[in-house]
């Protein structure tokens, strides 16, 4: 098996990737690796050759009238004709439908992504022709663009799709970058978080300092009081600072998942299989990735609706229009936007339990969608507005992607303004605070003796005086029952001519 590695060197400025005769570098596979490819399934050659055929003739008729060219994408032209693959990894990264993910890794230790088809449509032939046309689209789509937030493809199989005339299912695969993780398995981790996030842990302060001497400190500082409130209020703005953050990194995230597909639009492209699954990082940057279902629209002109494929791409993030069967254009990728903006920010599933009767029902028909005030997380107002927009019953009111990019890029600039100004009040909080220790232990010494002794038990649990301590401050009543351990006093035991009322 040999690998084609695409070079700004071609005669042409079209992309084809049905043909065999593209100026390459090619890179063979280790011998046990290729020995292994050889003893998997395949068809007979007959079989493969008339499979072959057909599968040219679709993705021929799929790129009729193409306006799409070759991208002078640099990733591309970068990789050095020495590379060689060491090592072809089995274990599956990620699997869809059609195609799964497997990583290779270069003899400089480079590991990249491979994505072919599957096995176990080799079963069925028509699902095979289908798939096969798709992934061969995705190579060309994937070669015209060249975007920040767009996965690169590196190469393809060296023969194109004659490759599939081994007759295996993985003759013909693209090598693309290899992502870190999906924005879908960064949103569960970070609804992990939320559930077992301790606030207080972020902070260090007085009134969780497990020292027996707290107690001796706090009665005897005049200033104890003011401190508690100083660190009451730095944890409040501590907690606030924590959130505010991580909604300026959601912002972020949306800003480039917007700008990515707003660039997608431009080139007359839509992608229809938006969701959080397909959304990508390497290192903290986005990677929109998986343009199996994108096709290139007939006009230039993105708005006007034209008949495709319904019911493309997945249930919840799919537009009413595209479930529905209707002409549809790229405001249903807004839509999908719209839903996948609304799993980011509320860490939930957007209609999350709901049938196929009650999706067609409720938000087909009846245009119901998302609480975004009533959840875990509630979404701000201003971002609301935004989504309620963009995921409007009607595609002529959810705007373009690039007005929403825009919307979103001024929100993101605000909130930065806003958290540098909390960043501030936390900055001043623990300024204060430390002060206020500063002065508590400046003041012991001189204080200690203007005060009414009071002893302790030498078996003090934290946090909580003990029985000497409530009876110095209540000399004339009876203490009976005390639990140290829990805090708490039984007023019951108090003697009924006490002069102290509660």
């Amino acid at each position: 098996m040999v690998l084609c590695i695409l070079h700004n060197q071609y005669n042409t400025d079209e992309m084809d990737c049905t043909s065999s005769a593209m100026a390459a570098t090619t890179f063979s596979l280790p011998l046990h690796q290729e020995q292994q490819r050889s003893q998997q399934p395949h068809w007979p050659n007959r079989m493969a050759t008339v499979m072959c055929a057909k599968i040219t003739a679709r993705v021929e008729e799929m790129l009729k009238g193409s306006r799409l060219k070759r991208s002078t994408n640099q990733h591309i032209a970068l990789i050095r004709p020495e590379i060689d693959f060491v090592n072809v990894d089995d274990k599956v990264l990620g699997s869809g439908s059609f195609s799964q993910v497997t990583a290779v890794t270069t003899r400089d230790g480079r590991r990249y992504a491979l994505k072919h088809l599957k096995r176990s449509l080799m079963d069925r032939q028509d699902e095979f022709q289908l798939a096969a046309a798709e992934l061969a689209c995705e190579a060309h789509i994937l070669s015209s663009l060249d975007h920040p937030n767009i996965l690169k493809i590196k190469g393809w199989a060296e023969n194109g799709i004659a490759s599939f005339e081994t007759g295996q299912h993985n003759s013909f695969f693209l090598m693309l970058d290899l992502l870190d993780e999906t924005l879908n398995q960064r949103i569960e981790r970070w609804r992990d978080e939320q559930e077992h996030h301790d606030f207080t842990s972020m902070t260090t302060p007085i009134m969780t300092q497990q020292q027996p001497s707290f107690w001796r400190r706090v009665m005897r500082c005049p200033n104890a009081y003011q401190t508690a409130l100083v660190q009451k209020q730095l944890e409040q703005h501590t907690d606030q600072l924590y959130h505010q953050t991580l909604y300026l990194d959601k912002l972020r995230i949306m800003k480039e998942i917007a700008s990515a597909i707003a660039y997608i639009h431009s080139n007359g492209i839509i992608f229809r299989d938006l969701k959080p699954n397909n959304i990508g990082f390497i290192g903290n940057k986005v990677q929109i990735f998986d343009f199996g279902l994108s096709r290139e629209l007939p006009a230039l002109d993105t708005s006007i609706p034209f008949a495709m494929s319904g019911k493309v791409g997945t249930l919840r993030y799919m537009a009413p229009e595209v479930a529905r069967h209707q002409h549809y254009n790229v405001s249903a990728d807004v839509y999908s936007f719209a839903m996948v903006s609304y799993e980011l920010l509320s860490l939930e599933k957007p209609f999350d339990g709901w049938t196929r009767d009650m999706h067609a029902d409720l938000v087909c028909n009846r245009g119901v969608r998302p609480d975004t005030i009533h959840t875990m997380h509630p979404i701000p107002a201003e971002m609301t507005l935004v989504l309620q927009q963009a995921w409007s019953n009607n595609p002529t009111c959810r705007g373009t992607m690039s007005q929403i990019c825009a919307q979103i890029q001024y929100l993101e600039s605000q909130q930065t303004k806003y958290l540098a100004e909390q960043q501030l009040q936390v900055d001043f909080q623990q300024h204060l605070q430390q002060q206020q220790r500063n002065h508590m232990a400046m003041a012991l010494p001189t204080q200690a003796a203007a005060h009414i002794p009071i002893h302790f038990s030498e078996d003090m649990s934290y946090g909580t005086p003990s029985a000497c301590h409530f009876k110095a401050c209540f000399p004339r009543s009876s203490c009976v029952s005390l639990d140290d351990s829990m805090g708490t006093i039984d007023t019951g035991s108090l003697s009924a001519e006490s002069d102290y009322h509660f």
